[in-house]
């Protein structure tokens, strides 16, 4: 089981490889891969069926380039193409197709539970988007020292929980202005 992409410094990519040196896996031990986009059942299949199926789980955004090396390489025929019902694996039409099930509260980011608060969740979210953001410089130190000269209201519940409501040193008072900074750009506020 995999996620179909990965992301790494804003960049986006597959994590459906054409070759991929550091398989650990014998031929004959090939089995199921599960993406977010469905199931390819590879145990006794040939390289060409094996081929056609991991296309049709990976992310759209991707099939094209992965289908253009099989065919250079000639592990599937050259009029080869993708069956229409899977070329739409794209991450905003999976979450339209589940979005009336997270309605009623299916499909939580921890299905299994977890310990963590709801404040911390929503901290913790804030933080890796700020992060991401940071990385792929959609945010600039000076515009985050210009930020937020005063803290909302609705920011002292997340404040209290890092004990930063009342900040102490100026290290403290950076890393509220961070977590301010981060919840009001991800709209948590």
């Amino acid at each position: 089981m995999i996620k179909s992409t990965r992301t790494k410094d804003a960049k986006v990519s597959s994590n459906i490889l054409f070759n991929y040196g550091h398989i650990t896996i014998p031929r004959h031990l090939r089995d199921i891969v599960v993406t977010e986009y469905g199931i390819a059942d590879l145990y006794g299949r040939s390289d060409k069926e094996i081929i056609a199926s991991l296309l049709n789980v990976t992310d759209s955004r991707f099939q094209a380039k992965l289908l253009k090396k099989a065919k250079k390489a000639k592990k599937i025929e050259s009029n080869y193409k993708i069956p229409d019902r899977f070329r739409s694996n794209y991450p905003q039409k999976l979450e339209e197709k589940i979005a009336f099930y997270k309605k009623d509260g299916l499909f939580p980011i921890f299905p299994f539970g977890c310990d963590l608060t709801k404040e911390e969740l929503v901290i913790a979210g804030s933080l890796k988007q700020f992060k991401n953001n940071m990385k792929a410089k959609k945010i600039s130190y000076r515009h985050l020292k210009t930020a937020l000269k005063t803290v909302p209201s609705q920011a002292n519940q997340y404040l209290e929980r890092l004990k930063l409501d009342v900040p102490c040193s100026i290290k403290e008072k950076i890393m509220q202005k961070v977590v301010v900074y981060a919840l009001v750009s991800g709209g948590k506020i």
